[in-house]
């Protein structure tokens, strides 16, 4: 930290180096892991509208913003990470992502409707469809939607037979026909 600091005085805040959205990037997400957190985020919030950095800085933003619990707050920043036309696979990856993220705050804001809008942004042919299935049913669920959960389960069951969670899903499954008085496919 001591040579990092340094390093930004020497040639960052004494305008030896130009500033560009790349450093500023870089420099946002430095200071977080840093645990400078208020630094971090003046830093990221100077990445350009049109940078190919913006989407990316908007998502970390939201990140660091749920690390602080500021979720109502992560929100807006999460959503600005979405790029509404993306042109290559790392930029679909990132919507992915955010989307994801906002899925995630709603649901910790224990708004479970909107959460499961976003998790259905999430496509199959995506690498976190998973994720997406996994806590989509979890999110069925604390809703008291049963027969929602039981769909979303027999998906990921179907798709991801080997996964860690398979198993559990597997008990869950049982609970829930338990709970929709489907006896026989609860045994």
């Amino acid at each position: 930290q001591d040579k990092f600091q340094e390093a930004m005085e020497r040639f960052v805040l004494s305008g030896l180096v130009e500033s560009s959205d790349s450093l500023n990037y870089s420099v946002g997400k430095a200071l977080f892991w840093q645990e400078e957190n208020a630094r971090a985020k003046g830093a990221l919030r100077e990445v350009a509208v049109g940078s190919p950095l913006y989407y990316k800085a908007q998502y970390f933003l939201g990140g660091i913003l749920v690390s602080e619990g500021s979720y109502q707050d992560a929100l807006s920043f999460f959503a600005s990470a979405v790029n509404p036309n993306p042109q290559k696979d790392a930029e679909e990856e990132l919507n992915d992502l955010a989307n994801l993220a906002l899925a995630r705050t709603y649901y910790e804001l224990a708004e479970f409707t909107e959460a499961i809008s976003y998790y259905q942004k999430v496509g199959a042919r995506s690498k976190y469809f998973v994720d997406r299935l996994y806590e989509m049913a979890w999110t069925f669920i604390g809703m008291e939607r049963w027969d929602d959960a039981i769909g979303v389960i027999e998906v990921f069951l179907v798709a991801y037979p080997e996964d860690e969670h398979a198993i559990r899903f597997q008990n869950t499954l049982g609970d829930l026909y338990m709970k929709t008085q489907e006896y026989e496919k609860a045994l």
